[in-house]
């Protein structure tokens, strides 16, 4: 079945930032300065999503910790000012011993609170340093990616589930996206171990990899990745990844980067 690749055309030249981007010169061209790409890539740091769990169940135990002393000294009109630390402090149980419970619900958000904050701390004192750091990566080898081609397919790996989708390196014909889509949305549906080896093969929600390793007989220059829909529907930003040759970052832009 041929599915439409130029003949004699099997391989294209390796990711290059001066190749501009045929759909977005202007996006292009400001994601390269460093000031245009750390105002346009949407850039979180790592781990923000487990921090804002952390603290949030921290603030519930204290908040439930403040009202379970107050209503205690209320049920035993006993005087705010003199047994409120007393009682907010007080881990025993019925038991007389330590309960588990009441010590995680008054020490945990003692000792996570502050940590937490400190940590949010350092993240915006060394976000600037590690956006630069990402636009070095960018500028080493990185590549603006205008569009990505949906395969249909639902993929779980780590960090979630989600769409494979398939992308173009710069000087890459786009057509080829659309054909190598259909080629493997053909396959997967045909073959149950060809879809287990796509999922083993990408890994992990936001890392692309070659197509090609998956399924050899896709030309170079096309890239495959797990992926939201709201992620890939606007351009994106592929970063090469330090020490892994054959994986690439994608980082998303700013709801409110002009795409132009």
């Amino acid at each position: 079945m041929s599915y439409g690749y130029p003949e004699g055309q099997q391989s294209t030249p390796p990711p290059n930032t001066t190749q501009q981007s045929s759909r977005y010169p202007n996006l292009n061209n400001l994601v390269r300065s460093e000031d245009g790409f750390k105002k346009s890539v949407a850039f979180s740091g790592g781990a923000n999503a487990v921090l804002g769990v952390v603290l949030g169940v921290a603030a519930l135990m204290l908040i439930r910790n403040i009202i379970a002393t107050v209503r205690t000294l209320s049920e035993y009109d006993m005087d705010f000012s003199r047994y409120f630390v007393r009682v907010f402090f007080s881990t025993e149980g019925v038991t007389g011993g330590v309960d588990p419970m009441l010590w995680a619900m008054v020490w945990l958000p003692i000792i996570a609170i502050p940590i937490l904050i400190i940590v949010v701390i350092i993240k915006f004192a060394t976000r600037n340093s590690s956006l630069t750091k990402l636009h070095q990566r960018f500028m080493a080898g990185g590549f603006l990616v205008d569009t990505a081609t949906a395969t249909g397919l639902q993929l779980t790996v780590t960090g979630g589930t989600g769409q494979l989708f398939l992308f173009a390196q710069p000087g890459t014909d786009p057509a080829w996206v659309t054909a190598a889509a259909q080629q493997v949305a053909t396959m997967a549906a045909q073959d149950k171990q060809y879809l287990k080896t796509i999922s083993k093969t990408t890994k992990s929600i936001g890392a692309a990899v070659p197509a090609s390793l998956f399924d050899p007989s896709i030309p170079a220059g096309i890239w495959a990745v797990a992926s939201s829909r709201d992620e890939v529907a606007r351009p994106s930003l592929a970063l090469p990844q330090s020490g892994k040759p054959q994986q690439l970052e994608l980082l998303g832009l700013k709801k409110d980067v002009v795409i132009s």
